[in-house]
């Protein structure tokens, strides 16, 4: 199966903190992904990098694998 996302080593720095640092991860069409963690762990800060609204430091991602971020 191809995959729908994904995320290639991200990393992104806000205010000068390092929020994610390498992150990687594919997602399969027709999969579910849940996102888990700690308050001000970069959960948002993922999400909004994957609909755009920021730019990642580093790292690539793909959407039904064109080049998104």
């Amino acid at each position: 199966m191809s995959n729908l996302l994904e995320v290639n080593d991200i990393c992104k720095k806000i205010k000068g903190k390092q929020v994610l640092n390498g992150l990687s991860f594919n997602l399969e069409k027709g999969k579910v992904l849940g996102i888990m963690g700690p308050n001000g762990q970069g959960k948002t800060t993922l999400l909004n990098i994957i609909q755009g609204f920021l730019k990642v430091d580093k790292g690539t991602i793909k959407l039904d694998e064109i080049s998104i971020g």
